[in-house]
């Protein structure tokens, strides 16, 4: 990801600096070429009838010729007395570029209470054939039966099948529906099949691509409804649960739909998101960590961190990874909002994006696909155009197999033992192998979750037996497995020693780690990215945990990743962890083990694994800015030994 660039950031403020409340920006941007760019935005209105204007106002613009560098502003449709607007979308038509604007009819702008609520919308439109440079009215038909929403866009059109689809979603009698309207000609538009959506939910501002498995693929914004229709019930329900985007397919072009489901992979807070499929076959969705329908004040760092992650044709999804965390820029309304991302590319795989931060400035990045390391999974004899940059862990299970990544390791074991880049450096014997390797380059190989002790720069073993047969030349961005194995390969965030930790009154003996006061370490690379924590260690001397105070922790263990923290401790037969909008601590599972591990997902949803058996135990983690680290602590008298951390980005 490039650096930021403000396109704009005008705003109106009061006299103690807090902002007099202009309504969301929510910007979109038309990408001409990677030198080209066109950015709208909403830019509230307020008057003597309506001071605090809810999702309306005039359209703004700006142009770029290079690159995003420097930009020209001006107005693309104002507000009147008689009209608003509620959003844009562009459209880019091989260079001519159409703007689909939701326009508002003041006259009619009231619910049933009377309150000004920026709906119904219609749909109209402008274009410009001068890449944004002028812009006249372009008529046109959309034929959507009378509701109280209106026609609502929030999502990117996309051309299929020679047919131009825009996702959009409207009101029935039966609640909220998204589908999307289809043009042949950008002149009429007329809507497909909606979508059923999932019980207990209502599904709004839809996105559209082209599906890695054929069809269609549609990505909405979901409202959980499944606690109670109240507004104090969602409220409870969003502090305290994990909430996904609902997901249907279409294989006729959105004539019908399947009925949605929420995907466990893309999280949604009730606030618009962003999905579209790039010229490689890649997703991508660019998402907020914490956001929702509250009531009074909002938690801490509501929409203030956004994420995004990728998944490749044919793998995992990968970790999300940190995508904006700007400066708060004021105390009150919007305090620290990045927000309402939008994007478009520019070449196969590589993106402009653009967002509103603290609902003052519009701000636009590159983000480059092409380069990003999701993490690899295969089964058997096979390759992946993929491998990591920097520190990474390669699982992998077999007796007999050669593993090479990215020209940095290969890893051959067999019969004849275990040959570190053609060199050999153990014996035969062994069914699950890791190699552990730090950013800089410094590596260990482990064989059934202990260390074997061999160490090596990579490329070039310390340790090793006999002269072994020099590794074939391999591409930097590939890995490959041959032989009857699996192999997964994940970025590694924390150190590979304890040398890497720092210690306050704990002792390092040995390889092990006596834990009587505190240890921590930072995350090394994709630093917010998702996160697996494993610890193989014991409860030496138990101590009593009181779950309101926090004393009395036995072998405590925190993962924080920027936006959410992990908070768990293991007090002998038993297990406990404080969990997403609580300060207290939880029992979550009781037995015990040597060897735990806790995967937490792209929607903050931690699952317990203990010496390899999935415990069925899974709560969703903390809402937290602290900076991205690991630690371990004991409190109360307590003791405990651990033979060794890892913290990796967690794959979907």
């Amino acid at each position: 990801m490039s650096d930021p660039v403000t396109v704009y950031s005008t705003v109106s403020r009061r006299a103690d600096g807090e902002l007099a409340h202009e309504g969301n920006r929510v910007p979109d941007i038309a990408v001409l070429d990677a030198d080209r760019l066109v950015v709208g935005w909403r830019a509230g209105v307020k008057d003597s009838l309506d001071p605090t204007p809810n999702d309306q106002g005039s359209i703004g613009y700006a142009r770029s010729a290079d690159g995003g560098r420097t930009w020209v502003t001006g107005t693309l449709a104002e507000a009147t007395d008689t009209h608003r607007y509620h959003y844009v979308i562009f459209l880019n038509d091989s260079g001519v570029l159409y703007a689909l604007l939701g326009r508002i009819t003041i006259a009619e702008d009231r619910d049933q209470a009377g309150n000004v609520d920026g709906f119904p919308v219609r749909m109209v439109a402008k274009r410009s054939a001068d890449a944004g440079a002028t812009w006249h009215d372009f008529p046109i038909t959309v034929d959507v039966p009378p509701n109280s929403r209106g026609v609502v866009v929030a999502g990117k059109p996309i051309r299929y099948d020679g047919v131009w689809l825009l996702p959009y979603w409207r009101q029935t009698s039966g609640g909220t529906r998204a589908g999307v309207l289809r043009s042949t000609d950008l002149r009429t538009w007329r809507p497909g099949g909606s979508a059923q959506p999932p019980p207990g939910i209502g599904v709004e501002e839809p996105q559209v691509a082209p599906s890695q498995e054929g069809g269609l693929v549609m990505v909405a914004r979901a409202l959980d409804l499944r606690g109670g229709t109240s507004p104090e019930d969602r409220d409870a329900r969003y502090r305290a649960h994990a909430a996904y985007a609902a997901v249907s397919t279409s294989t006729d072009g959105g004539l019908t739909w399947a009925p949605m489901t929420l995907d466990p992979q893309i999280p949604n807070y009730y606030v618009k998101g962003f999905f579209a499929r790039d010229g490689e076959g890649r997703y991508l969705t660019i998402y907020n960590t914490l956001a929702g329908p509250f009531r009074g004040d909002k938690p801490e760092q509501y929409r203030e961190v956004l994420h995004y992650k990728v998944k490749p044709q044919g793998l995992p999804w990968g970790p999300g990874r940190l995508f904006a965390d700007g400066t708060r820029l004021t105390a009150g309304a919007a305090r620290g909002w990045d927000v309402y991302a939008g994007a478009e590319e520019y070449e196969p795989g590589r993106f402009f994006v653009v967002w509103e931060h603290n609902q003052i400035g519009i701000r636009v990045a590159r983000l480059d696909l092409t380069r990003a390391f999701t993490g690899v999974r295969l089964a058997g004899p096979g390759s992946v155009p993929q491998a990591p940059d920097a520190g990474f862990v390669a699982t992998v299970e077999g007796e007999d197999f050669r593993l090479t990544v990215g020209g940095r390791l290969d890893l051959t074991v067999g019969a004849e033992g275990v040959l570190v880049d053609g060199r050999r450096v153990l014996g035969p014997g062994g069914a699950r192998w890791r190699v552990v390797a730090d950013r800089r380059g410094r590596a260990a190989l482990w064989r059934e979750d202990a260390d074997t002790g061999v160490r090596w720069t990579l490329g070039t073993p310390e340790t090793s037996a006999t002269q072994g047969t020099p590794p074939s030349g391999q591409g930097p961005r590939e890995t490959t497995l041959s032989g009857q194995a699996t192999a997964e390969v994940t970025d590694n965030l924390a150190g590979l020693s304890w040398a890497d930790w720092k210690l306050s009154t704990s002792t390092v003996t040995g390889d092990r780690l006596r834990l009587r006061g505190s240890a921590s370490v930072p995350l090394e690379i994709a630093e917010s990215c998702d996160f697996t924590v494993e610890l193989r260690g014991r409860v030496v001397t138990a101590a009593t945990l009181d779950p309101v105070t926090g004393r009395g922790v036995s072998l405590g263990t925190k993962v924080a990743n920027g936006a959410r923290r992990l908070m768990m401790t293991v007090q002998r037969d038993e297990v406990w962890a404080m969990t997403k909008g609580s300060t207290r601590w939880r029992r979550v599972h009781r037995g015990s083990a040597g060897l735990w591990r806790v995967a937490v997902d792209s929607a903050g949803v931690a699952r317990l694994f203990a010496d390899g058996a999935d415990t069925g135990a899974s709560w969703v983690v903390q809402d937290n800015r602290e900076r991205p680290h690991a630690a371990h602590w004991v409190s109360g008298g307590a003791e405990a030994l651990l033979d060794w951390t890892l913290v990796t980005a967690t794959l979907g």
